[in-house]
């Protein structure tokens, strides 16, 4: 799941970064973020990365339009959101080890 979340990840930070520079671009990007984020629903799992990544673009394209549409601010915004969300799944995935490894050291396994 992590490989298929990095690569539509990186598909919609592509789409989105192409998007700010075509006329219509914005359309797309939606329709894609759309299909990213709802195709696996139709498969049976959920990409929580790949969601979060497209609601956190989507508030990079406000803050971007709301800055006179400079194209050339939009990368570092979507730079930006691409880390927080891949930081944010980093750290619960950080926190549930620790938590996981706690509970090794006070339940061990044995074998009967």
């Amino acid at each position: 799941m992590l490989y298929l979340s990095l690569g539509l990840s990186a598909v919609l930070l592509i789409v989105a970064n192409v998007a700010v520079h075509l006329r219509g671009g914005l359309g797309v990007f939606g329709f894609c973020g759309v299909v990213l984020t709802a195709g696996p629903l139709l498969v049976g799992f959920f990409l929580p990365p790949v969601a979060m990544l497209f609601v956190f673009l989507l508030v990079a394209l406000f803050v971007w339009h709301a800055c006179q549409r400079r194209r050339w601010l939009f990368l570092p915004l979507s730079l930006v959101a691409a880390s927080a969300v891949w930081g944010f799944a980093g750290w619960t995935v950080w926190k549930d080890q620790q938590r996981l490894a706690r509970l090794r050291e006070e339940l061990p396994y044995q074998s009967l």
